[in-house]
C-alpha cells in the first residue's frame, strides 16, 4: 500500500528538494553585491515567508512529538502548531531566519536518521555534511541575526565560503539520492 509519509519515500523526496534549496541559496549569496546588500540583508526578518516555513517546521515536528506525548494530547498538536505560528508572527523578530534554522535542524536530523537506517556508498561524507548543516541550523536558530551576517559576508573576501558549502551539500545530497535510487525502491 502507498504511504505518503513513509520515511524512505520522504527521504528520496527530500534529498533533491534540499539539494535544490541549497543550490538556490548558493546562487542567492553569489548574487549579493554592495548595491543590493541593504535590501537583501533585510530578508531574514521577513514575517510572512517566515510564518509559512515556520508552519512547515512545526507540522514536521508533530510526528516527532507524538511518541513522547500521551495519545489524549495528540489532537491538540495541530491547533497548537497553528497558534504558535500566529504568536511567532506577532512576537518574533528574524522569523524567516529562525524558520530556516529550524528547517536545517529538522532536515539534518531526518537525513542522519535515514542514512544510518539505509547506508549507501559515500554515507560518511554525507553524514559529516549533515552534521555541519544541522549545527549551522542550531546556531542560526539561537542567534538569528547570523543569517544577516552570512549575507553580509557575501561582499567580503570570504564571499565564496557559504556558497561553496551549500553547493557541495547540494551535490552530495544529489549523489546520495542517486545512490539510494540505485540501491532499491521504498518498501
Amino acid at each position: 500500500m502507498f504511504e505518503l509519509f513513509h520515511p524512505r519515500l520522504m527521504y528520496l523526496i527530500l534529498l533533491p528538494v534540499c539539494a535544490l534549496l541549497c543550490a538556490a541559496g548558493a546562487v542567492f549569496l553569489l548574487r549579493v553585491n554592495r548595491e543590493n546588500l541593504p535590501r537583501l540583508e533585510k530578508i531574514p526578518r521577513a514575517q510572512i515567508p517566515g510564518a509559512v516555513l515556520g508552519l512547515v517546521d512545526l507540522l514536521w515536528c508533530i510526528p516527532n512529538a507524538m511518541p513522547i506525548l500521551p495519545e489524549s494530547l495528540h489532537r491538540y498538536l495541530l491547533p497548537l502548531a497553528l497558534l504558535l505560528v500566529i504568536l511567532a508572527y506577532c512576537a518574533l523578530d528574524h522569523l524567516l531566519s529562525r524558520a530556516i534554522g529550524g528547517f536545517m535542524i529538522l532536515t539534518a536530523h531526518f537525513f542522519l536518521k535515514e542514512s544510518f537506517a539505509l547506508p549507501a556508498a559515500g554515507a560518511p561524507v554525507f553524514v559529516t555534511f549533515c552534521l555541519i548543516f544541522g549545527t549551522i541550523g542550531i546556531f542560526i536558530s539561537g542567534k538569528p541575526h547570523l543569517t544577516r551576517d552570512i549575507i553580509r559576508l557575501a561582499v567580503t573576501k570570504y564571499r565564496f565560503l557559504t556558497p561553496v558549502f551549500l553547493a557541495l551539500f547540494a551535490m552530495i545530497s544529489l549523489a546520495t539520492f542517486v545512490l539510494n535510487l540505485a540501491g532499491g525502491t521504498p518498501k
